[in-house]
């Protein structure tokens, strides 16, 4: 209907000030420390407009993306099962015992390298909550050992040195 509201008005005002910041930071008369407090400033502007790369992930793959990934779960697993295979292969042949399959999706790989390891650790990490919930599914459907843990790979702390192997299909 053309109106603005006052979150618009207040985010069209944090902006400018956020120019105005760019630009004073430019100025070649600041100091180091005034310049570092700008650039301080200047992220916390950054973060209030942009919601990081994780969270934009997280919302894509746990909403509509992560639901349609698992709906075609079975198309998908047909289309990557080459990869699958030379994952397997190298991590037999790697004589890897303890795995982390990154971005696991549904499990197709990470269950694949658990049928092969017999008994080895196996545990995927993803930020989908549903695909995660049919990945085990899965797991528990055919009792493999494989692990499921929903996280973002890059940030979470995994136990120092409790995989000697890595994979992501």
């Amino acid at each position: 209907d053309g109106r603005v509201t006052g979150s618009q008005r207040d985010g069209e005002h944090l902006r400018a000030d956020e120019s105005i910041l760019k630009e004073i930071r430019e100025s070649k008369d600041l100091s180091d420390e005034l310049r570092e407090r700008l650039d301080a400033e200047l992220q916390r502007f950054s973060k209030m407009f942009k919601p990081s790369v994780e969270e934009d992930q997280a919302a894509l793959w746990n909403g509509a993306a992560g639901l349609t990934w698992v709906e075609a779960q079975q198309a998908l697993d047909r289309l990557f099962s080459p990869f699958e295979e030379l994952l397997v292969e190298s991590v037999l042949a790697r004589g890897a015992r303890s795995v982390l399959d990154v971005g696991c999706g549904t499990g197709a790989t990470t269950l694949a390298i658990a049928r092969a390891l017999r008994g080895g650790n196996t545990v995927g990490v993803d930020i989908s909550e549903p695909m995660l919930a049919l990945a085990t599914a899965r797991a528990e459907r055919e009792r493999l050992p494989a692990r499921f843990v929903r996280a973002d790979a890059e940030t979470h702390a995994f136990e120092a040195g409790s995989f000697d192997t890595i994979v992501s299909r």
